[in-house]
């Protein structure tokens, strides 16, 4: 008999990351997932096109909460200023805060970021987000 059994297991590094999940494997697949996501961005963002740095933090610390990303202050300003385009601009359009969300996630593929986004996208399955947005 044996002393000990040895269960098998997949490496980490063999595993899908949250930014494959979310965004897909091939081209197709990320430009549509773009397109949804921009969509479901105008409607975070309250049907404008831009919103002031302090508004897009709001709507991030209120969203984010109960991921890494809404205890992580750091990471919610680096995400808010690369949105900006890293100028003096004080304000965050719906392009640049889904261009700068795909790069951070890019950057730490299980992240922060992507851990909010995914979880973002299973409130919006749940139908949770419209009670979120009455409450902004």
């Amino acid at each position: 008999m044996p002393k000990f059994v040895v269960k098998w297991r997949k490496r980490r590094e063999h595993a899908p990351t949250l930014s494959k999940a979310i965004y897909g494997v091939n081209p197709a697949e990320k430009a549509e997932t773009t397109l949804a996501l921009n969509a479901h961005f105008a409607t975070m963002f309250g049907g404008k096109h831009a919103l002031s740095v302090g508004g897009v933090l709001k709507i991030l610390r209120t969203r984010a909460r109960g991921t890494n990303l809404g205890g992580n202050m750091h990471a919610q300003l680096t995400l808010v200023q690369a949105s900006t385009g890293g100028g003096d601009s004080t304000m965050v359009t719906i392009d640049g805060f889904a261009a700068a969300l795909h790069a951070a996630i890019d950057v730490d593929p299980n992240g922060a970021a992507a851990e909010w986004l995914l979880a973002e996208l299973v409130r919006v399955q749940d139908g949770e987000v419209g009670e979120m947005q009455s409450a902004l």
